[in-house]
C-alpha cells in the first residue's frame, strides 16, 4: 500500500475527539490535570503523525513513509493504553463520568480504525 493509494484518508487519520470538549468534561471529573494530561498530547500526536504521513503539511515522501507508519502505529497504541487507563480511574457516579467514558471510547475506536489502515511494516 502506498501513499498514492490512500488519497482520501485525511478524515480517517484524524481522531474525532474535540479537545476543547474533552478538557471541559474531564475537568469536571478530575481535579488534577496530571491525571489526564497524556490524552490531549496523544490526540495531537496521532493527528500530527497521520497528517505528515498523508502529506497534509507537505508532499508525502515515500522515503519516510515507513517511519511515519511506525510513528502512527506507536501513537495510536499509546493513545489506546492511556485512554483505557483513564477509563479505569473514572469514579463511579462521577458527574460527567459517563460523558468522559464515551469520549474516550470514541477515541479508542478511532485509533483502532486508524490502525486498520496501517499496512504490515515489512511490506513497506
Amino acid at each position: 500500500m502506498s501513499v498514492q493509494n490512500l488519497p482520501n484518508l485525511k478524515i480517517v487519520t484524524q481522531t474525532q475527539v474535540d479537545l476543547l470538549y474533552f478538557n471541559s468534561v474531564v475537568a469536571q471529573v478530575f481535579s488534577q490535570p496530571s491525571i489526564y494530561a497524556s490524552i490531549p498530547s496523544d490526540v495531537q500526536c496521532v493527528n500530527q503523525n497521520g497528517s505528515y504521513l498523508f502529506g497534509y503539511y507537505s508532499p508525502a515522501n515515500p522515503e519516510t513513509q515507513k517511519a511515519w507508519y511506525l510513528a502512527l502505529q506507536s501513537s495510536t497504541t499509546q493513545t489506546i493504553q492511556d485512554s483505557n487507563n483513564l477509563i479505569a480511574q473514572v469514579p463511579e457516579g462521577a458527574p460527567k463520568g459517563s460523558d468522559l467514558i464515551t469520549i474516550l471510547n470514541t477515541l479508542i475506536t478511532d485509533c483502532h480504525s486508524i490502525q486498520a489502515l496501517i499496512p504490515p511494516l515489512e511490506t513497506l
